[in-house]
């Protein structure tokens, strides 16, 4: 797979003396990305050695090129303007639009090798891939090859989103401080055409939001916080999960393809939180959240695919998750030597969730069924050496989860409900080091030194659904600051 990443922005900031010191800012954005897949080929076998075969059940191999082009264009403005309640300039009004507009291109064109019982047939199944598919069998009566029809299924999304808003933020007494607003957004997306079986579907999404919050702060002291938070958030389908096109990830057991029923999410948030500073660069919180989903995005296995089986997005009918979150980040000043420029982070999180699936999709579930992708705990931990005089620093950073629901399985047929994936726990080690030599910085870091092989097991039993190695990744970085 071959990716780009291409993002601009002008911006700009204007003082308004004559408007009560009032400020102007505004900013245009134009991004593109680009997703190449220009020769994808798989190939099934069952079994393994010498005796492993092509698997003649199904396609056992599919070619694909899939072509994806991204373009993005955005433009916002904001005007505040300082006012005075109790101070001079001491609160403020804030209003602002945005406007982006975002085209999508999808070409795909697939093929499959169908490998019919005919004399020769047995024995070209025993083949390794390079071989079985060498030209003297694909396109014979050994190895047939046809258009794909449920696979590669291009299509075009125009999606526009329109936003305005307004805030305030004004303090109510001297220790406490009110920042609340409104945000209209009228969303839509539309004409993503799939082409299946030489007809076009075009599909048509609107959706108008109010997106309220409101964030209340009160000083205990001068070094300790009590905040308090509502809002309200949604998350909306990419165009590929209304899509007919399917997809099937190299390793995975399962195509994923896209759902032209399912609709967007709505989320109200609460959150509670207490925060102390002892001294500059130092914290310890505890946090509380509630979160009310309506009609969640999840995913869950619902049909027969050319892969075996098939994973669709699709709406459960409500889910809740609450939690309490713990931070603490400490210098460790009180080493000896050099070692007094370390410090230690650690974000702890408990979690509890729930969800209510629809008994038609995804069959009877169990009652207090967790919701995807939520690990009970989540563990961070960071170590971190910083040296001003010589601009170095060294950071190791710590990361756990728990067991959490990748997908949910869902009525393959009447009296069928496969069990639901459980992605396996693991931790995971990463490092950066980097220096700074005047305007230069230089950086050099490591993902997953400890390669944590991800594991998928069927809920209820030690059965492994797929594994696979993810390697470490080494990045290098370069920055120069010309300013």
């Amino acid at each position: 797979m071959e990716r780009s990443l291409y993002q601009s922005q002008l911006s700009g900031e204007h003082s308004l003396g004559f408007l009560a010191g009032s400020r102007f800012e505004w900013k245009g954005t134009f991004a593109r990305a680009t997703r190449d897949e220009p020769d994808n080929r798989q190939a099934k076998y069952n079994g393994t050695g010498p005796t492993a075969s092509l698997n003649n059940n199904r396609s056992p191999s599919n070619f694909a090129v899939r072509d994806l082009r991204d373009r993005i264009l955005t433009g916002q403005g904001d005007l505040a303007i300082p006012f005075a309640l109790r101070h001079t300039g001491d609160a403020q009004i804030k209003v602002g639009g945005l406007y982006r507009d975002k085209k999508r291109i999808f070409n795909s064109t697939g093929l499959t090798v169908e490998l019919p019982n005919v004399p020769g047939s047995t024995e070209v199944a025993m083949l390794p891939p390079e071989q079985a598919f060498a030209p003297e069998n694909v396109g014979t009566t050994i190895l047939l090859v046809q258009q794909a029809s449920q696979i590669n299924q291009s299509y075009d999304a125009f999606e526009h989103l329109t936003a305005v808003y307004g805030m305030a933020d004004v303090p109510l007494l001297s220790r406490v401080r009110l920042v609340g607003g409104v945000r209209l957004e009228d969303w839509r997306l539309y004409n993503v055409t799939s082409v299946a079986a030489d007809s076009t579907i075009s599909i048509i999404r609107r959706n108008r939001d109010p997106l309220w919050s409101a964030n209340l702060t009160i000083a205990v002291t001068d070094v300790m916080n009590l905040r308090l938070a509502g809002f309200r958030s949604v998350t909306r389908p990419d165009p590929r999960d209304i899509s007919l096109d399917q997809y099937l990830p190299i390793g995975s057991d399962c195509s994923i393809g896209g759902d032209t029923s399912v609709v967007r999410t709505s989320t109200n948030n609460l959150d509670a939180r207490w925060e102390y500073y002892p001294r500059a660069g130092e914290i310890f919180a505890i946090s509380g959240f509630y979160k009310k989903f309506d009609k969640p995005l999840v995913e869950s296995v619902v049909g027969s695919g050319g892969a075996g089986c098939i994973v669709l997005p699709a709406n459960a009918e409500s889910a809740r998750s609450y939690g309490i979150e713990l931070e603490a980040r400490r210098g460790l000043d009180f080493l000896p030597g050099t070692l007094r420029n370390l410090s230690l982070g650690i974000n702890a999180t408990i979690l509890n969730s729930d969800v209510v699936l629809d008994t038609l999709r995804f069959g009877r579930k169990k009652a207090g069924l967790d919701l995807q992708g939520q690990s009970p705990f989540l563990l961070n931990a960071s170590l971190t050496w910083v040296n001003p005089p010589t601009r170095t620093s060294i950071s190791l950073l710590y990361n756990y989860f728990g067991d959490r629901i990748a997908r949910y399985g869902g009525t393959v047929a009447p009296g069928v409900i496969p069990p639901n994936l459980i992605e396996s726990g693991r931790s995971s080690l990463d490092a950066k080091v980097s220096q700074s030599l005047g305007a230069l910085k230089m950086s050099l870091g490591a993902t997953n030194l400890t390669n944590r092989q991800p594991r998928f097991l069927l809920e209820g039993t030690k059965l492994v659904s797929r594994t696979a190695p993810v390697g470490t990744t080494w990045t290098l970085g370069l920055t120069y600051d010309v300013f």
